[in-house]
């Protein structure tokens, strides 16, 4: 027997989908600390560290957990940094100041 998938069933799931996916929301509590335990932020104020944070809850966090920094090579690092920058459409002093704080995690 041929089952028949109705052209409403299937775009009733499409837009399920879109906006599941368009309404994750930013998951705080998924973000690294204010500051890297034992480190501090040198090249950083307070005022670009709590941006930063804040910065990365809204781009990162809706998606994906706090991955440490410190737990890849740099060049693996750079590169999904790249990745994500581009998939989050970071604007370039968002992407340098995003950098510049999980930096402060690879010590």
């Amino acid at each position: 027997m041929r089952q028949i998938v109705s052209p409403l069933s299937v775009c009733a799931g499409f837009w399920l989908v879109v906006v599941g996916c368009a309404t994750r929301l930013p998951n705080p509590s998924a973000a690294p600390p204010l500051l890297p335990s034992g480190g501090g932020a040198p090249l950083l104020t307070d005022e670009q560290v709590t941006a930063a944070r804040t910065l990365f809850v809204a781009k990162c966090t809706s998606c994906h957990k706090y991955y440490p920094p410190a737990n890849y090579t740099e060049a693996d690092w750079n590169s999904w940094m790249r990745k994500m920058s581009r998939k989050v459409r970071l604007k370039g002093s968002e992407d340098e100041l995003l950098r510049d704080y999980l930096s402060l995690f690879r010590r």
